[in-house]
Parts: C-alpha cells; structure tokens; sequence
C-alpha cells in the first residue's frame, strides 16, 4: 500500500510539473511578442511573349529566342527589385517593411510567378497587381521586343502563409509540458535511487518474501488402496 501510495504521488508530481512548465512557457513566449505574425500571400502569373508591333515573320525567332529563359530571368528580377515594393506599399497604405515579394520563372520560360507577403489579404492582392503595373513599362524596354501581361490577376487568390499563431501556442504548451514532465520523472528516479541505496547501506533494505508452497490437492474422488486398487465395500453388520 505505501509503495502504491508514492508511485501515486510521483505520477501526479510529473504531472503537475509539466503542466506547470507548458504554462509558464506559454505565458512567456506570449508576453515577449516572438510570436509570427499572421501573414497572407497573393500571387500573379505573368506572360513574356513578343511585342504586338513586331512583324509576323520576327515573332517565331523571338519566341526561340525565349526558349532560353533569359528574358524571363531579367524580368523576374526586375519584378523583385525594392522601389517597385516601395510604390505599390504607398498605394496600398502600408510600410514597406510589411511586405515580402518574390519573382522566378516557373514551368516554362514564358511564365513569370509574383508573390507578395502581407499582414491582410486585401493588401497582398493589391501589391503584387500594383507591382505588376509599375514594372510593366521598364521590363518592356529593358527586354527588348518584347511584352509582359498578367495571365492570373492576383485578385482572390490570397490565403494564409505560414504557421498561424494558435497553432504556434499549442506547439509551445506541449513543448513545456513534456520537457517538464521529463525533468520531473528523472529528479524522481534519482531521488528514489538515493533512497535505495542509502536503506541497502544501512541493512534495512527490504528482502522479497520467497512464496510458500502451496499444499497437494486432493481428488475429489473416492479414495483407492495403497496398491491402487479401489477400497472393498463394507458388509453391513450382523451379516
């Protein structure tokens, strides 16, 4: 009964110290603002293809030329570049330093893929379409005879990047609690080992009880002479 009384009370103490370390941990992380903040990503699709004004005849050795991927290198960093991330945050009412913007080339040499980072939907679509505005002129004459279109506006396409605040508390909390939990189940072994030790040393440590034997059953049928044979019946008397 004592030993099922302490293992009782160390499992309770595990316990609470692991529930008291995910608290404090999360009452920690919460209060020095580490936590990310909520972010969601827009993206827009661009085209590079030649120009309108260039000739039937010019156009096939301009798409070979695209083949390569170099114009839609240019571009993409182009899209990149800071002062366009700049503009778009004035028009869109936000610091600069709230947006993150990104710009390669993906699937074919042709396509262009835009993403922008912000605080709210609304102002991740409205940078990365904005952006796609301001660059358009500079790209098309930095790359010659040719035209950058938005195949895939960055309207309605924002969704949430990243890992949300909640689920980082949850991670948090059960980070404390089994670090907790795990100191407090090694300080208890220790302490016990202690314990054990020191009653060995002293001569008062407990020795196990060898089992007694158990006595022969006896059958529960009737009883046979010493030479197994069954027992004669008795004559009734006066017979």
């Amino acid at each position: 009964m004592i030993e099922d009384r302490l293992t009782r009370r160390a499992l309770i103490t595990i316990l609470l110290s692991g529930l008291l370390t995910g608290v404090v941990a999360l009452v920690g992380v919460g209060a020095s603002g580490v936590l990310p903040a909520q972010v969601f990503r827009a993206q827009t699709v661009v085209l590079i293809s030649p120009a309108a004004d260039v000739s039937y005849g010019d156009k096939n050795g301009l798409w070979t030329a695209l083949e390569g991927g170099t114009q839609s290198q240019i571009a993409a960093a182009l899209f990149a570049q800071p002062k366009y991330r700049d503009l778009a945050a004035v028009a869109a009412g936000v610091a600069p330093n709230q947006l993150s913007v990104t710009a390669g080339v993906v699937e074919s040499s042709v396509l262009i893929n835009i993403k922008v980072d912000a605080p709210t939907a609304a102002v991740a679509e409205t940078v990365a379409d904005k952006i796609v505005e301001l660059a358009r002129p500079d790209i098309a004459g930095t790359v010659g005879k040719f035209q950058v279109n938005a195949v895939q506006p960055a309207t309605g396409t924002a969704t949430p990047a990243g890992i949300p605040a909640g689920q980082a508390l949850v991670v948090v909390f059960i980070g404390g609690l089994v670090i907790g939990s795990g100191f407090a189940f090694v300080a208890i072994r220790a302490r016990r080992r202690k314990q054990d030790v020191a009653a060995y040393d002293s001569g008062s440590f407990p020795l196990p009880t060898p089992p007694r034997p158990r006595p022969p059953q006896r059958s529960a049928g009737p009883a046979r002479r010493p030479d197994g044979s069954p027992p004669r019946p008795r004559r009734p008397p006066g017979t």
